[in-house]
């Protein structure tokens, strides 16, 4: 039997949030449920003076928020960056 897999998602727009972009959220009241949340995570190793890594240094936990704003009605970019927030790593959010 051919067990392959078919998806009926659809690609609207891909977008590079340049760190990994593992939370997003609708936001959930009326009449702003256009607008998306995405919460970015990177972490980045210490910089060292001497080009070696010390094991005790640290990492940074780099972040970004993203707000967008989805328009139907945007044939060619339906999403539109409405905001970016430099911050701490994001894990996880809720509005």
């Amino acid at each position: 039997t051919d067990m392959a897999v078919t998806s009926k998602t659809q690609t609207l727009q891909v977008t590079d949030t340049e760190y990994s972009a593992d939370a997003v959220e609708w936001c959930p009241v009326d009449d702003w449920n256009t607008i998306l949340a995405c919460g970015t995570y990177q972490l980045k190793k210490p910089d060292s003076d001497h080009g070696e890594e010390k094991s005790d240094d640290p990492h940074m936990r780099l972040g970004r928020l993203y707000l967008y704003n989805y328009d139907p009605h945007q044939l060619f970019s339906p999403v539109s960056e409405l905001q970016r927030i430099e911050t701490a790593a994001i894990l996880d959010m809720k509005w």
